[in-house]
């Protein structure tokens, strides 16, 4: 809530994708977005997000990144096709829209094995 800049009781909007690469899982991410960003729910998602949000006017033009490692839980790598415990790289990131405000925020688990993160 504090990197959307929502109030305490404020709900978001959460979408969860799996990224595939030639057929292969190569990245989790899950994004939340402020109330505001509710018509993302019936939206088809399999696409570029920031394609979409353009259709409404909207446009990311910064990201604020933190990179780390993280060892992935049982039912994420069995989404990634990784053994439990394997080590990934954990991207997490606030993206903010064209007036500066928060766009939403990102938590992305990324098979280095099957990625180059070009930043």
């Amino acid at each position: 809530r504090e990197e959307l800049q929502l109030g305490e009781n404020a709900q978001a909007v959460e979408s969860v994708r799996l990224c595939l690469a030639d057929g292969e899982p190569v990245l989790l991410e899950t994004n939340h977005y402020s109330m505001a960003y509710a018509y993302l729910e019936n939206a088809d998602l399999n696409g570029s997000i920031y394609r979409l949000l353009q259709d409404y006017g909207i446009s990311a033009e910064k990201a604020v990144y933190d990179i780390s490692q993280k060892r992935v839980s049982a039912q994420e790598a069995s989404l990634l096709g990784l053994e439990t415990d394997t080590p990934v790289l954990w991207v997490r990131l606030v993206v903010y829209d064209q007036k500066g405000r928060p766009l939403h925020n990102s938590s992305q688990l990324i098979r280095g094995d099957r990625y180059t993160l070009h930043i």
